[in-house]
């Protein structure tokens, strides 16, 4: 193998969902494989404010790719490279939510507006108020968010739905979140588009990468990588996927498969 960068997810990868830390021995892995010139990547449906403080303050990553491929950013966080859709399918997009009852989030570079109920939205999606999670907003303001550029989109609502969003709106990719929530980029746009751009612009392609998952919207690029590493805590749907099956989060799932694939000793 010829293995030059490796890719994480956060949720249920380096972050146990019951948690905002990463595992030390994940952290000491990771630093290992860095000093040993291997490159990090991160890629999350997470917009980059979003991410666990712990995340961005000890993960040496190079990249970030967060919204799920919809943005792009460098290891501060800046946007190198923006995927978003239009405004046209943003209110297309609302409406339907609203028309179902269903309380959806638009995701934004530096925000995410909420449409529905504001303090359910909250309660579920994040646990706590965010800074980043502020705008409670009526049909009067709508225009406010057509003025900026969505990049995503997280709605709460039953899996069987999905199908039903994706016929009405084929200019957007659904993806499975939960069974109670789904994610939304722009056709085309998923975790390894983002990815692409840097390899792109490091001059390598799939053939130089190891990605670490455990989750639907990971299928993507555990598909395309050299090397797909999925979690042990990940669905069986998931685990379809893997070159190589490792321990959950809580149990040095990360660091037992990179040793075990002689990425460090």
């Amino acid at each position: 193998m010829d293995i030059k960068i490796l890719v994480f997810d956060i949720d249920g990868t380096l972050v146990d969902r019951s948690k905002q830390t990463v595992e030390d021995d994940a952290i000491q892995a990771m630093k290992q494989a860095k000093d040993k010139g291997y490159q990090i990547l991160i890629a999350t449906g997470r917009s980059f404010f979003f991410i666990h403080d712990d995340v961005r303050e000890r993960v040496p990553s190079d990249y970030y790719v967060t919204v799920n491929g919809a943005l792009l950013n460098d290891g501060k966080g800046e946007v190198i490279k923006s995927y978003g859709y239009s405004h046209e399918s943003l209110n297309n997009l609302i409406n339907f939510a609203e028309e179902h009852e269903f309380p959806i989030g638009i995701k934004y570079h530096d925000f995410i507006g909420i449409h529905g109920d504001y303090q359910d939205y909250v309660t579920r999606y994040v646990g706590f108020e965010h800074p980043g999670v502020k705008f409670l907003l009526p049909d009067n303001e709508r225009k406010y968010l057509s003025d900026n550029n969505p990049v995503g989109a997280f709605c709460f609502g039953p899996n069987d739905m999905i199908s039903v969003f994706q016929e009405k709106m084929p200019e957007l990719y659904f993806t499975r979140a939960s069974d109670i929530a789904f994610e939304v980029t722009k056709q085309g746009v998923d975790k390894t588009k983002a990815i692409e751009d840097v390899l792109n612009m490091n001059g390598l392609s799939w053939e130089n990468v190891m990605a670490f998952g455990d989750g639907d919207n990971d299928i993507e690029m555990l598909e395309k990588a050299k090397v797909a590493v999925v979690m042990g805590n990940a669905t069986d749907n998931v685990k379809e996927y893997a070159d190589f099956i490792t321990d959950t989060v809580l149990n040095s799932g990360i660091i037992k498969a990179m040793r075990a694939l002689d990425i460090i000793e």
